[in-house]
């Protein structure tokens, strides 16, 4: 199942996100195989990928999240419009599974 939160996507309640805020999210992927992450119009750094600091800290976005791997991104909220993600996970709780 790819979903928000334990749910399905098409079940997920929606995101909210406060200007200026910054959030840590844990991404999780528990598929079998290799799954892109996706913010449409907003950027992130990745911090960590499975407890291991990542090398670079860049804004992206988009990051893989190798199957059964978690990956920890920062996000600052702009008040720009239009936020969403293709067929991923967000939010602080979220996961693949």
């Amino acid at each position: 199942m790819l979903g928000f939160n334990g749910s399905t996507f098409d079940e997920a309640t929606a995101l909210h996100a406060v200007v200026g805020e910054t959030e840590l999210w844990s991404v999780s992927n528990s598929t079998a195989y290799d799954h892109p992450f996706h913010l449409h119009g907003f950027s992130f750094q990745v911090r960590e990928d499975n407890q291991v600091p990542w090398p670079v800290l860049e804004w992206k976005d988009t990051v893989n999240i190798p199957a059964k791997h978690t990956v920890k991104l920062a996000v600052t909220w702009d008040d720009r419009p239009g936020c969403g993600c293709s067929t991923a996970t967000s939010s602080t709780t979220s996961s693949w599974g």
